[in-house]
């Protein structure tokens, strides 16, 4: 799945996990966060929460954005190379699974970025 194959899109959950769990122990991260000493008192339980969601909210965004591309070059992220394999012309669906690859990837390269 080209989904679960990408490295970024690991090291992406990756950080939107521990957003989250930085929201859910909020007054851990708040004393993590005090122990630098590097803002008043008054501002840490903002300052934790504001580090923490927008942790979250750039994770997901960056996730959505990329499952939009793909749905724009129309691949699925979340299908086997084997269906889309068949949404492809008979002469490119011949090729093995490494030859599929490096199709899909080069579909991907070729996108052009949308601006929003």
């Amino acid at each position: 799945m080209i989904f679960v194959s990408s490295g970024y899109l690991l090291l992406v959950a990756v950080f939107a996990f521990s957003g989250i769990g930085k929201l859910r122990r909020l007054s851990v991260f708040s004393g993590q966060i005090a122990d630098y000493q590097l803002i008043p008192g008054s501002l840490i339980p903002l300052a934790a929460v504001g580090i923490a969601g927008s942790s979250v909210i750039c994770q997901s965004y960056t996730l959505v954005a990329f499952a939009i591309v793909l749905a724009r070059n129309g691949l699925n992220p979340f299908s086997s190379t084997a269906k889309i394999a068949s949404a492809l012309p008979a002469s490119e669906r011949k090729a093995d699974n490494q030859e599929m690859e490096l199709l899909l990837h080069e579909r991907l390269s070729d996108a052009e970025p949308h601006t929003y």
